[in-house]
């Protein structure tokens, strides 16, 4: 701990990113919330399982320049460097679930071709 280059890797919510954590039945919930405001401003963490509830958090916190708004995040690898180097502060992140199928999904019909923004 301590170390640059484990900081991402210790402040986002382990609950999050762990299927064999203790809270893998709190993943499969539709939206699960983790306040990790403690940790280098890191703020509450969201993952959404559903799109309207990922559309609902964008309309509630995306356009809140007063309140910091917040950090859709898909990966984590910027976070880190955003808030430990570029002093960013967010106090709200989305980490979408891989069960938006229209975030992570890649489909094709004669007509069109669909890529998921988090594939």
């Amino acid at each position: 701990a301590g170390q640059w280059q484990n900081q991402p890797d210790e402040m986002f919510p382990k609950e999050l990113s762990e299927a064999s954590s203790e809270l893998t039945g709190e993943l499969s919930k539709p939206l699960m919330i983790v306040d990790r405001s403690e940790f280098h401003s890191a703020g509450t963490w969201f993952k959404p399982t559903t799109f309207v509830d990922l559309l609902a958090l964008l309309k509630e916190y995306g356009d809140d320049p007063a309140g910091g708004g917040c950090k859709l995040v898909v990966g984590n690898t910027e976070i880190g460097i955003e808030t430990r180097f570029k002093h960013a502060v967010y106090p709200r992140l989305i980490a979408p679930s891989e069960t938006i199928s229209e975030l992570y999904s890649v489909t094709q019909s004669s007509a069109y071709l669909h890529i998921g923004a988090c594939v």
